[in-house]
């Protein structure tokens, strides 16, 4: 009997993969925060890890300043929604030196992103009376689906995409409050669930200094993850958080 036969293949006529173990693989995560707990710092820490240089910094909020430390970062502004998609578009294209790409900040993103809706929603001449910042479920629905969209196809690059959000206490049911990223309604708990790795960053002290810390696994107080790698629930207190820690962790049962 033929190997082949005992070894299909495909199935139901898509190609059959299995998971590979010997190779190293893209990073794409979300970090996420409150101000000045050191966000950007971090993304723009890729810039000395060999693998992930060069670094493209997508800044929708004026974060530059805090990039001096890293100066081989290259920065693009992006002030309107279609610049996205327009990054997105030559990134796929693959004419560039970069490996990773950092969107900076996703809460910015979705304003923009809602700016968009609310000058196309205008267009329409029945909307002629409506005011132009107030969103209709329509509206609100429309932007979600645009935002998830432009994440998943930027976390899809052949190359290692970082996005950075920044962070706000939710009350949940009975009372409790979680840290999540600052995103309008669903989008608080269906972006986390796009990326691979999701990283809550805060402050602490530690030892008597104050020290950066980033949270890997989901908790009571925060929405954390890593998937397909084996991290520890905190990176920072034993070491700087850097990308090279975090790629050391992720890669470390790879090669």
């Amino acid at each position: 009997m033929s190997l082949d036969i005992l070894t299909p293949t495909s199935f139901a006529g898509l190609k059959i993969e299995k998971p590979n173990n010997d190779t190293t693989d893209n990073l794409n995560m979300l970090i996420y925060g409150e101000a000045g707990v050191g966000k950007t710092w971090l993304a723009g820490s890729a810039s000395r890890v060999p693998a992930m240089r060069n670094v493209l910094y997508v800044d929708a909020e004026a974060g530059k300043a805090t990039l001096k430390e890293h100066p081989d970062v290259e920065i693009v502004p992006a002030h309107r929604w279609n610049d996205y998609v327009s990054i997105y578009q030559a990134l796929k294209g693959g004419a560039h030196r970069y490996r990773t790409v950092v969107l900076d900040s996703l809460s910015e993103i979705l304003e923009q992103c809602k700016d968009q809706v609310m000058v196309e929603m205008k267009l329409d001449p029945e909307n002629e009376k409506r005011d132009e910042d107030i969103p209709s479920i329509r509206e609100w629905g429309k932007l979600q689906v645009r935002l998830q969209r432009l994440i998943r196809l930027y976390r899809d690059l052949p190359m290692n995409v970082i996005f950075i959000a920044h962070a706000e206490r939710v009350q949940l049911k009975g009372g409790k409050t979680k840290w999540m990223p600052m995103l309008n309604g669903k989008l608080q708990m269906k972006v986390p669930q796009i990326p691979d790795i999701v990283l809550f960053m805060y402050t602490q002290e530690v030892d008597g200094a104050q020290r950066r810390l980033a949270l890997t696994g989901q908790t009571d107080i925060a929405v954390a993850k890593v998937r397909g790698a084996t991290m520890p629930q905190i990176i920072g207190a034993d070491e700087e958080v850097t990308m090279q820690a975090i790629v050391n962790y992720y890669n470390k049962d790879k090669v």
